[in-house]
Parts: C-alpha cells; structure tokens; sequence
C-alpha cells in the first residue's frame, strides 16, 4: 500500500490512503460528490476487500473510476468481480505510469 501511495503521489498529487476498506468507504461516503474520484483498490484488504468495497463505492457514486489491483490473473480478477463494472484491473506488478493511465 504505501509503495502504491508513493507512486501515485508522484503522478497524481492528491492521494488518501486509508489502512482497510471500512475506513476508505466512510471517507468516501462523507467526501464532497462534486470532486471527481478515483477508487484503487486491492483485492485482498482487511475488513471489507476490495470487490465489496468498489461495489459500494459504486453504488454511492456512480461517477466514480473503480480500478481493482491484484496479484491473480486479470482473467480471475475479472471473473472474481462478476458485474462489478470497473473501470480497469492492474496486475502487479505495475509501474507509475500505468497508475497515471488508469487513475486519470
């Protein structure tokens, strides 16, 4: 997580990090809906992963770009999500510029 933070604040500037999906979806939730938003997450997290936490994300912001990061295959990840309509899936291992790509 926070080498994903790293990197991201290198090519995106404004990035919250938060340490389990419960935490990132009361942020979420509670954030202002006219900021354009940008969710990555990974699959595996504490709490709540990262599927169920983007289908809330998704749910309370239909605007939102929803990108899942795993370790598994795309093919698996992407079958794992079901319906979930993510905006991209990114396999680690990955570079900054595929974060700019896909979280812009």
């Amino acid at each position: 997580r926070h080498v994903l933070v790293r990197m991201l604040r290198t090519v995106a500037g404004d990035v919250l990090e938060f340490a389990d999906g419960s935490s990132a979806l009361a942020a979420i939730e509670a954030a202002d809906a006219r900021r354009p938003l940008c969710v990555i997450a990974d699959l595996a997290m504490p709490e709540m992963d990262g599927i169920e936490l983007l289908r809330r994300v998704r749910a309370a912001r239909a605007d939102a770009r929803l990108v899942l990061v795993s370790g598994h295959p795309v093919d698996y990840v992407e079958q794992v999500a079901g319906d979930l309509l993510l905006d991209a899936v990114l396999a680690k291992p990955f570079d900054a510029e595929q974060l700019r790509t896909l979280a812009m």
